[in-house]
């Protein structure tokens, strides 16, 4: 009986690695062109292929954040949004997926979406500059006294925890 089961998982394993290998020549060859692309900065294509990619492994996380960024890098920020969007409905506190998003609607001109979003990632990392120099870029950007007011307590905070940055090019 211990042998037909040792058996039985042998070929269960197997039956696997056929459907990986398979999968990875079918649509591999796909990811690794949206690979290129992006390498090419040929973004347009990249988007394309990885979409193809994505109807055939809708979970795949990777690839779901690279054509966030394939979004973001040919400037199509709305795309990018619902793509981060997908991806912080599966982990809602990942500070990349936080930031992704937050950049886009910053470009977007959707400020007062980004802000809450860049002080979530922030009060997850408070040792990221960039992070800290993001958020206070688009607090600076709102006519909100809050904000303004947000974004002088956040520069002192700037100055004191990253004297080696230039802050004085973005703080008051």
């Amino acid at each position: 009986m211990q042998k037909q089961f040792s058996i039985f998982r042998h070929l269960r394993l197997l039956f696997g690695l056929l459907i990986w290998l398979s999968s990875s020549i079918l649509f591999g060859s796909e990811l690794g062109a949206a690979r290129k692309a992006v390498n090419e900065m040929d973004y347009t294509s990249a988007a394309t292929k990885l979409v193809k990619y994505l109807e055939q492994h809708p979970d795949d996380i990777p690839a779901l954040l690279l054509l966030a960024k394939t979004y973001t890098w040919d400037n199509q920020f709305s795309p990018a949004v619902m793509i981060y969007d997908k991806l912080l409905s599966i982990k809602p506190d990942e500070i990349e997926y936080l930031y992704g998003k937050a950049q886009a609607l910053a470009w977007l001109g959707k400020i007062h979406e980004a802000i809450p979003l860049l002080e979530k990632a922030w009060s997850f990392q408070h040792d990221n500059p960039e992070i800290l120099r993001s958020l206070l870029l688009t607090l600076n950007q709102s006519k909100l006294a809050k904000h303004k007011q947000r974004a002088k307590e956040l520069g002192e905070v700037a100055r004191k925890e990253f004297p080696n940055q230039h802050w004085d090019l973005i703080v008051d």
